[in-house]
């Protein structure tokens, strides 16, 4: 026998989320379903624990400045295994933390992975559940690249767990991802390279801009090669 609500979403992530607390304040019976980590991808892998990477690339980058102000100081070293301690600090807790809200809300959890056995029915977890509406806000999944050796590459979600600073990085795409990583590990030593496809970085973006963020990468130490295709990744 099925189980009825008037909502069920697929993913806990922001979209989810979103749809679920206008649904249940509007009285309507919630539930969602995850296959992976309760919270979605902004604040496990994605948004907050970069940004504690990038908060301290920033603070490197301020140190970098302090001569201009007529400030003395020694060279810092940044502590690596250190800062992605740190990082796991503001990550581990989250599940957990939303878990909690959705019970407060007395929206259900279902945590499993799910498919559509019928219109309006979901199965997962050895359950079936009916909903007159179903929203599907299950987030993306990186492409696998049609490049030989494509099985070797790290994605952004095992660049967040790196325990150890690698002495150097190959990020594919110049898009904001790889810059945003690119500048931070730049500035914690790393020897970084960009290979983009297109002409430029940041193809859909305003040129002049770009043109500045092209030439402050380069001077941190980021080496940019633009115009390239990849033909293979070896270890």
């Amino acid at each position: 026998m099925a189980d009825k609500f008037d909502v069920v979403i697929l993913g806990t992530g922001n979209a989810g989320m979103g749809a679920a607390g206008v649904t249940r304040a509007a009285g309507k019976s919630v539930a969602m379903i995850e296959a992976r980590d309760v919270g979605g991808t902004c604040p496990i892998r994605g948004c907050v624990p970069k940004k504690v990477l990038v908060a301290a690339a920033q603070v490197l980058h301020q140190i970098e400045l302090a001569p201009q102000h007529h400030i003395s100081v020694g060279a810092p070293k940044l502590d690596w295994p250190a800062l992605i301690a740190r990082e796991r600090t503001f990550v581990d807790g989250v599940p957990d933390d939303f878990r909690g809200s959705l019970e407060n809300r007395q929206i259900e959890l279902i945590e499993g992975r799910a498919k559509f056995v019928g219109e309006n029915a979901i199965a997962v977890d050895g359950r079936t559940l009916e909903a007159e509406n179903i929203v599907i806000a299950t987030g993306s999944t990186p492409r696998t690249l049609p490049i030989k050796g494509a099985e070797l590459m790290i994605t952004s979600d095992e660049i967040l767990e790196l325990a150890t600073l690698p002495d150097r990085l190959v990020f594919i795409g110049g898009g904001v991802i790889a810059l945003e990583f690119g500048h931070v590990f730049a500035r914690a030593g790393t020897e970084v390279t960009i290979l983009e496809v297109m002409d430029r970085l940041l193809p859909r973006m305003e040129a002049d801009a770009v043109a500045q963020v092209h030439k402050e990468s380069e001077r941190i130490g980021i080496k940019i090669l633009t115009g390239v295709t990849v033909d293979e990744v070896t270890a």
